[in-house]
């Protein structure tokens, strides 16, 4: 409890306190932290975000001699929005978003794009070995988001890795031609070809899905593509074909 001394010293820093000979401690307590943590904010401006175009018509709207609330109106936007373009407008000679202030990258230009190029030739498959690959070569110490970001920022994309059966590049060869010499067949000529296909369906399948860092590109990308080759464990093959005959 506290005495009335006390009391009148704790109003004097503008603390509001019942009027009684003694109060409790705990409520002098809880009013001092509210008062401390209210003397450390600071107005701040805050406004709805609106698009360039929108800001764009807001200043012409200024132009025209409307007023703050007719521009609010028309442009569907708070007055206090309207207001903070203007004054940006005013004290910037701007209406776009000014740089934001933080903390600088401590990865350069030239060691993200060393980074990138570590993905892509398949040094390390994921954003953690990155990392840790990077902190190894004392390249750069980082962490796995951080890693991750830089991927990204390069135009990375982790994608998952598919198995198809292995083209060489005679079997590459030869399915060119062989388009090219049956690219103007007509439909009839088509429906007197038989198509056949097999697959293998493994017992105890033992393949997971992969991700790799490529660059995202139309069509597959043989970055993408783990080639298989037949024979291999316990598998049931399969056999099928089609045809309008």
């Amino acid at each position: 409890m506290l005495c009335v001394e006390s009391k009148r010293k704790y109003q004097k820093h503008g603390f509001c306190l019942p009027h009684s000979q003694s109060i409790p401690l705990y409520v002098v307590i809880v009013k001092s932290v509210h008062y401390l943590l209210s003397m450390g904010r600071t107005s701040t401006r805050h406004y709805h975000r609106v698009g360039e175009v929108k800001r764009i018509h807001i200043l012409m709207l200024k132009e025209r001699g409307c007023t703050i609330s007719q521009i609010a109106h028309q442009t569907k936007v708070r007055q206090r929005t309207v207001e903070a373009v203007l004054h940006k407008r005013k004290q910037h000679h701007t209406i776009q978003d000014l740089p934001k202030t933080g903390r600088p990258s401590i990865l350069d230009d030239r060691t993200k794009r060393r980074l990138a190029r570590m993905a892509l030739r398949g040094d390390v498959k994921t954003a953690t070995e990155l990392a840790k690959t990077a902190a190894a070569l004392d390249i750069a110490h980082i962490s796995q988001r951080t890693a991750r970001r830089v991927l990204h920022d390069e135009g990375l994309k982790a994608m998952h890795t598919i198995k198809k059966p292995l083209l060489t590049r005679t079997h590459k060869r030869k399915r060119l031609d062989f388009a090219l010499t049956h690219r103007d067949w007509t439909v009839q000529q088509w429906k007197q070809v038989i198509f056949s296909d097999e697959t293998t369906i493994l017992a105890r399948p033992s393949d997971t899905h992969k991700l790799k860092w490529v660059k995202p590109t139309h069509g597959l990308n043989p970055k993408l593509i783990i080639p298989t080759v037949q024979g291999g464990g316990v598998a049931i093959l399969v056999w099928g074909c089609i045809s309008t005959i």
